[in-house]
């Protein structure tokens, strides 16, 4: 060991130490500070992002609770959309029916009077000619002369006790 010890001079071991010094002093300047300089921007754009991430996800939180109110909204739009049609169509469709039923009154009316001016026309017809052959009856048993008022006449007023 002494060997050892008498390799190292205390000029030497002064000189390491001296070179040790102006290593750490290097070091720290032209590496440390920088060094730190950079971890402590990005720690501080890594909080940033973190605390723009937590208020983007707040957002997205109040976004997401606005959107489902105005989904909820929207459902029950469209259900009062919904009951609103039915409602209406249920009006329509009973106006529509109430219009069929009126018009179909309205043709069975129609039609009433339509046979009815038929049946006395048919009525009047079998009464004319009824008219005719009675006078032409009349006028071959009779065959003298009667005026065929007469027998109009006549024949009228038997129609009209008769029915």
């Amino acid at each position: 060991m002494r060997e050892f010890l008498n390799l190292l001079s205390p000029w030497d071991i002064l000189f390491h130490v001296i070179n040790v010094a102006v290593l750490f002093v290097a070091i720290r300047l032209l590496l440390y500070k920088p060094i730190r300089g950079f971890m402590e921007g990005r720690a501080r754009r890594v909080e940033a992002d973190l605390d723009a991430a937590a208020q983007q996800r707040a957002e997205a939180d109040a976004r997401g609770k606005e959107l489902d109110k105005a989904a909820q909204q929207a459902r029950m739009d469209a259900a009062q959309a919904i009951a609103s049609g039915v409602q209406q169509g249920q009006k329509t469709g009973g106006e529509i029916v109430e219009r069929a039923r009126k018009q179909a009154g309205e043709l069975i009316e129609q039609a009433r009077q339509e046979a009815e001016r038929i049946h006395l026309e048919a009525r009047e017809a079998v009464r004319a000619q009824a008219v005719d052959m009675a006078v032409e009856i009349a006028g071959r048993l009779l065959e003298r002369e009667v005026r065929p008022e007469d027998h109009r006449r006549i024949i009228d007023e038997f129609l009209t006790k008769v029915g």
